[in-house]
């Protein structure tokens, strides 16, 4: 028989539910179920899952309180627990995480999100082993900088160094600095518009933070509950874990100084976006630059065939009307062959005219097109790209 890896306690009131997970999960995993939180605590010291799938709405102990008693335990301590509830507002997301929950899912739930959470949880717990085993078993001094500045001063600094910030990464291990020199641990989200980054400062941020800071964007720029808040602007949250709450005053300072470092970060996302896009008007405007150069050196070419053919022309009538004088009396046939010969060179030239005034014309269009663009640190750089595209045609 093969031997499962992993072990998986499913923790919910619902017969139902046991059925769905042993569907989904029990050729993978080794599948323990418990009803209630109190049976969950029975066995939890013999069964020691890898992962626990915690129901939240169950009679006698709910999930919050049996997870936290489960984080508890000396022979809990470190068991994940991923929450299952059909409650998706932020402040039960909110009560999962003070609780000690690393992950959040809803119901009714998708089975492929399930089963790719389960092994998202696994990788994020082995990862968050090896740092540990890697790490020093010293931690750094809270406070350590306020020694030699004040908090204000952390600020000040942070924006003075935010300034030199080049990508997101720069600006994450900036925010990262200031907050440990507040003697404070945080999760950190950046939001572009395009993508988003989300880091811890131990390194590796859970699930469920992440899905916090998420919420947390549409929401007040600061968010209680607990010793955990979270502040945020429209590209960048940030989540405080154990916020000084012994402590009225620090922790009144403490708010005030991250707001001020929010709007600072905020105003770096909003920097590197417009340097981002400036970049990105560079490349339109060197590829204009060529295709106008390209097109005026086809019009000088033009022109230039233009004038030679001209000259062809006019030296060809000039030749037959040389041929054709001398042997002409100039009576009304000659006289006619004569205008004839005239006509044709002057309808030649003519076609050639109008050819030269398509060609001007083209050309005229090229100048209104480049000047309708606004060459500007604020042009968008859609609308060089249009330019672009009717250059090309």
């Amino acid at each position: 028989m093969e031997v499962l890896s992993k072990r998986i306690m499913v923790v919910d009131d619902e017969p139902r539910n046991h059925r769905i997970m042993e569907d989904l999960l029990e050729d993978e995993y080794e599948l323990f179920l418990a009803s209630s939180g109190e049976e969950c605590l029975e066995k939890i010291d013999d069964v020691r899952p890898d992962v626990v799938l915690m129901d939240i709405m169950m009679p006698g102990m709910d999930g919050y309180q049996t997870c936290e008693k489960v984080t508890a335990r000396s022979n809990g301590v470190g068991t994940p627990v991923i929450f299952v509830s059909a409650k998706d507002s932020l402040s039960d997301r909110l009560k999962g995480y003070e609780a000690g929950g690393i992950d959040y899912f809803v119901k009714p739930f998708d089975h492929n999100e399930i089963v790719s959470k389960i092994k998202t949880v696994f990788r994020y717990v082995d990862s968050s082993k090896k740092q540990s085993e890697n790490a020093s078993s010293a931690q750094k001094i809270a406070m350590q900088a306020m020694t030699t500045s004040s908090e204000l001063g952390v600020v000040v600094r942070f924006f003075q160094d935010s300034y030199n910030a080049t990508n997101y990464g720069d600006l994450t291990k900036l925010i990262f600095s200031t907050m440990e020199n507040f003697g404070l641990k945080c999760s950190l989200q950046v939001r572009d518009g395009e993508d988003s980054l989300t880091v811890s400062d131990e390194g590796i941020s859970s699930p469920i933070e992440a899905t916090i800071m998420e919420k947390a964007e549409k929401r007040n720029k600061i968010f209680d509950h607990g010793s955990t808040t979270v502040f945020s602007c429209p590209h960048v949250s940030i989540l405080v874990r154990e916020m000084p709450l012994d402590d009225e005053v620090r922790y009144g300072l403490i708010k005030d100084n991250i707001c001020y470092l929010l709007d600072g970060a905020e105003e770096c996302v909003l920097g590197l976006k417009r340097q981002v896009e400036l970049d990105r008007q560079r490349k339109y405007l060197v590829s204009i630059v060529k295709a106008v150069n390209s097109m005026l050196k086809k019009f000088n070419e033009d022109l230039h065939q233009l004038r030679l053919n001209g000259a062809t022309i006019v030296e060809d009538m000039m030749d037959e009307m040389n041929d054709l004088v001398p042997r002409l009396a100039l009576d009304e046939h000659q006289e006619n062959s004569l205008f004839a010969v005239t006509e044709k060179g002057v309808e030649e030239t003519t076609r050639l005219f109008n050819n030269g005034i398509r060609v001007d014309t083209r050309f005229q269009e090229l100048m209104e097109q480049l000047a309708n663009v606004d060459f500007n640190d604020n042009t968008d750089s859609s609308q060089l790209g249009t330019l672009l595209s009717n250059l090309m045609k």
